[in-house]
């Protein structure tokens, strides 16, 4: 395949093999892919990838390294009479001391604001967050300070240096491409939720996150609340979540299932795949997800109902869903619904009930569906 026609149209590895839900393998092969897209035709009408972006901060971390160790090399030259051997390895050591704890208090503060929240901090992803933020860092400050050796011990370092920026690199790069082809609106942390959430609730989906969510017995979340109570921040938070832990997951909404359904044709080996996105990510088909995240199902329900007095929400999804039942409940699904008058109690517990029961009277479910009602709208973050 020609590079243009990697950047225009999906790849072999991004066309659907199946309906079953698969885990995001990304080849090695595939990050090439995704690199040339990064950067080829680069303009101000492409948006920017989330890969790109950490290609660009790390290579920016590089950058700036070599300049401080430049800079702090010529004051200790120049201002303390030092020779340069020894300036520029005061400088690799300072320097180096210095981004490290930069980077142990940025993950500090991160750590402690998190700690108020619901949700738990995933640690080892923050620490190996800050780690190698640091880490490209001092490559730089190595690759300046090799500037300063003579002979073949500077060209050893400098591409030792150069050489570990590159190893460590696919590890994140496929950590963002599997998070950007989950469709997820923003990223966003469970830990950075601020919503009123149950103590119950909360704790079944950290246990869904922690469990390993690619395999049956699939279950439902039935997520639920007022305008400004946080929706979104949750479901978004979940989502980039289970996505960073290698999970293959798809945002999609609910009026984009009910054409999907519509469009779909039996005698056709898959379903519709419906919105590729833009194409330098491609977003995972939704029938291969391990995870799939249903926003707005109230608001396309409610105006049906409107429509249709006689229609609910069972109708709807029967009938609106009924050719892609299969696809939609072999996979763990969380649906997001709406609640209006959230000050009448009793309204938004007969609501949620119908909301549980109609969703696991469709899906089959073993078990009832993971209620989340969120309280009323949040407070600004500080």
């Amino acid at each position: 395949m020609a590079k243009t026609d990697a950047v225009a149209r999906p790849t072999a590895f991004e066309e659907p093999s199946g309906r079953l839900p698969t885990a995001p393998n990304v080849p090695a092969s595939f990050l090439l892919v995704q690199f040339w897209r990064d950067i080829f035709g680069k303009e101000v009408q492409s948006a920017a990838t989330y890969s790109y972006l950490w290609m660009a901060d790390q290579m920016g971390h590089v950058a700036l390294g070599i300049i401080l160790q430049f800079a702090l090399t010529f004051v200790l030259q120049y201002f303390f009479g030092l020779w340069d051997a020894l300036a520029s390895g005061l400088a690799l050591l300072g320097i180096s001391g210095v981004v490290s704890f930069w980077e142990y208090r940025a993950y500090s503060v991160a750590a402690a604001d998190a700690d108020k929240g619901i949700f738990p901090l995933d640690r080892t992803l923050l620490r190996d967050n800050a780690v190698i933020a640091a880490a490209y860092m001092i490559f730089g400050v190595l690759a300046g300070y090799a500037f300063h050796l003579t002979g073949w011990w500077g060209a050893v370092i400098f591409l030792v240096a150069m050489a570990l920026s590159i190893y460590y690199a696919p590890y994140w790069l496929r950590q963002k491409i599997i998070w950007q082809k989950a469709a997820l609106p923003y990223l966003s942390r469970l830990a950075d939720v601020k919503s009123q959430v149950e103590k119950p609730a909360a704790t079944a989906i950290q246990d869904l996150v922690d469990s390993h969510p690619g395999t049956p017995p699939w279950r439902q979340i039935v997520l639920a609340g007022p305008v400004g109570s946080g929706r979104t921040p949750l479901l978004t938070g979940l989502g980039t979540d289970l996505a960073f832990k290698g999970f293959k997951v798809r945002y999609i909404p609910f009026d984009s299932l009910l054409e999907i359904n519509d469009q779909y044709r039996p005698d056709k080996p898959l379903p519709p795949i419906g919105a590729w996105g833009p194409k330098n990510i491609f977003y995972w088909p939704w029938f291969e997800a391990q995870v799939v995240l249903i926003d707005n199902v109230s608001q396309v329900v409610g105006a049906g109902i409107t429509a249709r007095p006689n229609s609910d929400l069972g109708t709807t999804l029967n009938q609106g869903l009924s050719l892609i039942r299969e696809d939609l409940c072999n996979r763990h699904s969380v649906w997001v619904f709406g609640l209006e008058d959230p000050d009448d109690e009793a309204a938004c517990a007969a609501r949620l009930d119908e909301y549980a029961t109609n969703v696991r009277a469709f899906c089959k479910g073993a078990e009832p569906p993971i209620v989340v009602k969120l309280g009323a709208a949040t407070e600004r973050m500080e």
